[in-house]
């Protein structure tokens, strides 16, 4: 059965700076989420997150743990998950803040995953605004039409979906182990006919 994102998730601005974000050093600074902080695993982690000091009144941007933060401006509409490591970082305006709804049946891991979904992206595309940076507004994420499964089909779509980008990133670095052990050899090959 599917059902309207908006009928499942809460969906929030991110956090308009108005001025450009500089990092702090220092104990107090703030982690911000960025779009380069949203990785093909769909999970935004909090180790390697910009934090930045600001005057703004912050707190309603602050992230959750199981929260999605959807990209909402630019060529691209990744959107990823919030693990405990990224709690209470702040999203800035090129997102929306989804949160589930207390009574959904939704994990917030599946609606990361169907939003980056090949066809939910194309319907995204689809439906942006503007004609020079494209923009989704709240209304059009809110019109995705989203199956909802049974919770433990959602987990093991979201376990398949993890172990095949496991195994696409163990391939990537077994193609470059590769290419370094033929370089080797094609330097001890050359260097072997120079003597």
């Amino acid at each position: 059965m599917s059902h309207p994102l908006a009928e499942i998730v809460q969906i929030e601005a991110g956090c308009v700076f108005r001025t450009r974000l500089e990092p702090s050093l220092h104990d107090d600074a703030i982690p911000v989420l960025q779009l380069k902080d949203v990785g093909a695993n769909a999970r935004i982690e909090g180790s390697d997150l910009m934090r930045i000091d600001t005057s703004t009144n912050v707190d309603r941007y602050r992230v959750r743990t199981g929260d999605v933060i959807l990209a909402c401006r630019g060529a691209r509409f990744p959107a990823a998950e919030i693990m405990p490591s990224a709690e209470g970082a702040v999203a800035i305006s090129l997102f929306h803040i989804l949160r589930v709804k207390p009574g959904s049946s939704v994990h917030p891991s599946y609606v990361a995953w169907y939003l980056n979904l090949p066809e939910t992206q194309d319907y995204l595309h689809q439906h942006a605004a503007g004609s020079g940076i494209p923009f989704l507004n709240r209304e059009t994420v809110g019109q995705i039409s989203i199956p909802v499964p049974p919770l433990d089909w959602q987990l093991r779509f979201i376990e398949y979906y993890h172990l095949l980008l496991q195994e696409r990133a163990l391939s990537e670095q077994l193609a470059v182990a590769r290419r370094r052990q033929m370089l080797a050899l094609a330097r001890r090959l050359t260097l072997s006919h120079l003597r």
